[in-house]
């Protein structure tokens, strides 16, 4: 699929699967509909509202309505007429370029995160008409990349440039009272480096993954305003096709010839890693998690 004249930064399918969008740093945001179940589609609307880069496209979880966001500060909701797509909505509350879009569970509210460090909450009034709801601040230090709404829980998690994570829980509010959030928990060094992505499982609502700069994806466990701990890590280095093999291990000493490389590397006396690393050897690459040695081999 070719029509993008820039790097493609998004993609999405809509609930019904029927279309898939995509945005580009060339401003634009391309609707396809699936023509065949062998995966062929056509394009059948370029949007051309955003006046920057379009950073990140996200389909209604029960319609066929689509919001996108980018470099120029704005989120817009797109649906399509009897004829054509149009941009029925604009949304303006950031103060900087809006990374990161996610609708709850039956698409009245969207979440949004942004460079200028905060989070805002918008709720659908009428006619697909947006106000902002409550803003969500003071909780990152640097731009805010990624925001997801679980449709199990209704947490909201957020990563940013600071290299943590947030979660927040909604507070119970009046009726006709806007909603309102508190954040329930922080993780300050998840990652060595951005945080980039993190997704709530859709099925085990306490499941989260992060991805970061450090080229690690790491899945969290979170129950009643804590993390319970992080009972995986991914190391990103192997090129796929790749299979991998759970070994146990004490010791460097039952290692092969090996050298290690990561940030502040520190072994125990018995061979409990205090801190993640990559263990190159000869045949393998090994990733290192607690006592649990991961070989991953092409």
């Amino acid at each position: 699929m070719e029509g993008h004249e820039h790097e493609v930064k998004s993609v999405s399918f809509s609930v019904s699967g029927q279309h898939l969008a995509t945005c580009s740093r060339d401003k634009s945001v391309w609707v396809w509909e699936v023509v065949e179940s062998g995966g062929e589609c056509e394009c059948v609307a370029v949007l051309s509202g955003h006046a920057q880069d379009v950073k990140m496209v996200r389909w209604h979880p029960t319609q066929e309505v689509l919001a996108s966001c980018g470099y120029d500060d704005t989120i817009k909701i797109w649906k399509e007429d009897e004829y054509d797509w149009s941009d029925i909505h604009t949304m303006e509350g950031h103060d900087s370029t809006v990374w990161g879009i996610c609708f709850n569970v039956d698409g009245s509210k969207l979440v949004s995160c942004s460079d200028d460090r905060t989070i805002i909450v918008w709720e659908s009034v009428e006619d697909m008409a947006w106000r902002q709801a409550c803003t969500l601040s003071g909780y990152h230090d640097r731009a805010i990349y990624t925001v997801d709404w679980s449709h199990v829980t209704g947490r909201i998690a957020s990563g940013s440039g600071a290299d943590d994570i947030a979660v927040f829980e909604a507070v119970p509010t009046g009726r006709e009272e806007p909603p309102s959030f508190v954040c329930t928990v922080k993780h300050e060094r998840a990652h060595q480096g951005d945080v980039n992505s993190v997704q709530w499982n859709p099925h085990q609502g306490n499941m989260l993954a992060s991805a970061g700069d450090d080229g690690l994806v790491r899945i969290w466990e979170y129950c009643e305003g804590q993390w319970l701990y992080e009972n995986r890590v991914f190391f990103l280095c192997v090129q796929a096709p790749c299979r991998v093999l759970l070994l146990r291990c004490k010791s460097l000493n039952n290692l092969p010839q090996h050298h290690a490389q990561g940030c502040h590397t520190d072994w125990s006396e018995t061979g409990r890693m205090r801190c993640r690393a990559r263990i190159y050897t000869h045949t393998h690459i090994l990733a290192v998690v607690g006592d649990d040695v991961y070989t991953l081999n092409s």
